[in-house]
């Protein structure tokens, strides 16, 4: 997935507006309309930790490539 599509994604997932389907540890997990769209089960939560610490991750990825790329 390319940096720009993963960025916004992570930043509706904290905003609530798409949901990240679980598929593999899933049970106890509620269903939402939004995880239909992505996957069958339609299971699916909007973890905000988690998309804060790899959101960061790739902010700071793109900010060493920058850097990189300019020396």
């Amino acid at each position: 997935m390319p940096l720009n599509k993963a960025k916004s994604y992570l930043e509706d997932v904290l905003a609530h507006k798409q949901a990240i389907p679980f598929t593999r540890f899933c049970r106890g997990v509620g269903r939402t309309a939004q995880a239909k769209n992505r996957h069958s089960n339609g299971q699916g939560r909007w973890p905000v930790k988690s998309a804060k610490f790899i959101l960061d991750l790739l902010k700071n990825a793109e900010s060493n490539a920058e850097v990189c790329s300019n020396l």
